[in-house]
């Protein structure tokens, strides 16, 4: 008998922060420069949603169209000359 297992993870670097840094918005930024993809049901999670808000409103992320159930985030000029010089310890 053979049994096959597919896993499949729907969860990206920023949801693998620590709650605490799900409201970071330097984390989350530096997160979504090397992984710019985010689960929506990641989103829900320790007010992420909130922050990547935030992040979009400072003009340092912008969101760009993607198949469910995913959400993208590319970091734009402002967000990677925010990212510049600033070390994030994770």
């Amino acid at each position: 008998m053979i049994t096959n297992i597919h896993v499949c993870s729907f969860s990206a670097e920023v949801a693998k922060l620590k709650p605490r840094e799900k409201r970071d918005s330097m984390k989350v930024l530096a997160c979504l420069k090397n992984d710019p993809m985010v689960s929506t049901w990641d989103m829900g999670e320790h007010g992420l949603w909130r922050t990547i808000a935030i992040l979009e409103k400072l003009g340092y992320v912008k969101s760009v169209d993607c198949d469910y159930p995913w959400c993208k985030y590319v970091i734009t000029e402002s967000g990677l000359e925010k990212l510049k010089g600033i070390e994030v310890v994770g």
